[in-house]
């Protein structure tokens, strides 16, 4: 069983990146997933890299020099699917809208005798353009993903994103936590948000309208420089804004 908040707690406190990127490992194995890919698919000038694929990654050694080689990152059906949506989606779907080439095919078959049985994709859009891809595949094909598992697949992607970032920004760097000021109201909201409340439960509860809460929402990603509410849960509980 993933017990995420222990997994929030491990990832911030790590010391090494490779701390961070096993934790990770441990929280994807735990949801069936026992290979994960991480590309920066832009420069990120916020923590001093450039645009890379597989980063971090344990996808298969002799996989990732043979994709190399034939020069398949041109083509990969799950790069250009992580730049167009930011929800997490089976492989099996991608070719639903755009039929794939020829080569496409091929990539995929081969990727599946390389022992990547099946798999998610994840893209993550942060602010000033920069953007994140994230591959996560089985090595068993019988592994069953329910919404809930991409949901959790989602959080801990971002929250794997937001350690490494921190981790990179701090590297030699004082570790002094930013200075944020949420209002009473904005932690009232986020707090909710991060028990699972949609907006509009979340309206309900405070008995406020839906508008004030979008309002709310928008001061808290202006302020925590977030534009995902997944996001902004992961650095409010990150910087002590808010418990769960």
């Amino acid at each position: 069983m993933l017990d995420f908040i222990d997994f929030i707690e491990k990832t911030n406190n790590a010391t090494e990146e490779e701390e961070i990127f096993q934790q990770f490992q441990i929280a994807l194995e735990k949801l069936g997933f026992d290979r994960v890919l991480y590309s920066l698919m832009t420069d990120h000038p916020s923590i001093g890299k450039e645009a890379g694929h597989g980063i971090m990654r344990n996808y298969p050694d002799d996989w990732m020099k043979y994709y190399t080689e034939k020069q398949y990152v041109e083509i990969d059906p799950v790069r250009r699917h992580v730049m167009l949506s930011s929800q997490p989606f089976h492989w099996s779907e991608m070719g639903k809208n755009i039929p794939y080439s020829r080569e496409q095919v091929r990539l995929i078959n081969e990727s599946k005798e390389a022992g990547l049985k099946h798999g998610v994709g994840l893209g993550i859009h942060c602010p000033n353009s920069e953007s994140v891809g994230l591959g996560f595949a089985s090595s068993d094909p019988s592994v069953e993903v329910t919404q809930s598992t991409l949901s959790l697949i989602k959080a801990v992607a971002n929250q794997f994103h937001f350690a490494y970032s921190e981790f990179q920004k701090q590297r030699g760097q004082s570790k002094e936590t930013p200075k944020v000021n949420l209002t009473r109201r904005e932690r009232e909201v986020l707090q909710w948000c991060a028990v699972g409340k949609s907006l509009s439960e979340t309206a309900e509860i405070l008995g406020i309208s839906n508008s004030a809460v979008d309002y709310f929402m928008r001061n808290i990603f202006a302020k925590l420089e977030v534009n995902s509410k997944t996001f902004a849960v992961v650095k409010a509980i990150k910087y002590g804004l808010i418990t769960v």
